[in-house]
């Protein structure tokens, strides 16, 4: 899919794992799956969303998994965030932990979308929730 369409953001590589039990470790077939699509992500210059939506469900360790997060950094992908949120009252629920696992992985940026501008990137000192 990411060879053929060549979206900007790729989301979800480790979604299944919320329908596993806790402690589930992807085969290494599955690894093999996820590192060919990293390396598609990295070719075609897309960005990997890293998503809040795993804290709020209460799914485990963020969307995706630290050492899939520590890969894409190791092959220079960018990171966007992604929420999934279906009303305004969960909307950045989870945003600190996600960008402690973005920070722990080796990024210092994180890439966001602008109408005029196209892709930028932010510092990841200068993100967090708004807060009051």
């Amino acid at each position: 899919m990411v060879e053929s369409l060549r979206p900007d953001i790729v989301a979800h590589l480790d979604l299944v794992r919320k329908y596993e039990p806790v402690g589930f470790s992807f085969p290494p077939r599955a690894l093999r799956a996820i590192e060919t699509t990293l390396e598609a992500i990295g070719t075609s210059g897309g960005v990997l969303d890293v998503n809040c939506a795993t804290f709020r469900k209460g799914y485990g360790p963020v969307y995706p998994l630290p050492q899939i997060l520590e890969r894409a950094r190791a092959m220079g992908i960018r990171v966007t965030l992604g929420d999934d949120s279906h009303g305004a009252q969960t909307v950045g629920v989870g945003l600190d932990q996600s960008l402690a696992a973005i920070a722990a992985a080796g990024y210092e940026t994180v890439a966001y979308l602008t109408r005029a501008d196209g892709w930028r990137e932010a510092a990841l000192d200068t993100l967090g929730p708004r807060r009051g």
